[in-house]
């Protein structure tokens, strides 16, 4: 399953990303709701239909407020760059064999891979 991060799909909204067509057709992209989050709060057309559409995708659960405060400790997220919903991506598919991230964020990628958290190559 990957994971889309939130560039990826306001790339996908101003052009159609050819790749995220087809996972979205293979069934193969899980949405997290902090990327649902960041895209109403952007200005995308057809908000209303493009969050109905996601809201049918499968969802990858947050971590709680906790683990989340535990993963960033353990991990030593703080400072690398990362923001609070970055970090919740990777928080949320740490330890996952089965989940990778896609993203364009240098940043992320670089946290991604020091944590051994798969990222989608395009």
């Amino acid at each position: 399953m990957i994971l889309v991060d939130t560039a990826i799909w306001v790339d996908h909204f101003r052009k159609a990303e050819p790749q995220l067509v087809a996972l979205l057709g293979s069934g193969r992209v899980v949405i997290h709701p902090f990327v649902i989050g960041e895209l109403i709060m952007g200005n995308i057309p057809s908000v209303e239909r493009i969050i109905s559409d996601m809201t049918h995708l499968p969802q990858i659960a947050p971590v709680s407020d906790t683990d989340f405060y535990k993963f960033v400790t353990a991990h030593k997220i703080g400072g690398t760059g990362l923001g609070f919903v970055d970090t919740h991506l990777i928080a949320a598919v740490f330890g996952s064999a089965k989940t990778s991230i896609w993203t364009r964020d240098k940043r992320l990628m670089a946290q991604a891979a020091r944590l051994n958290c798969s990222c989608f190559a395009e």
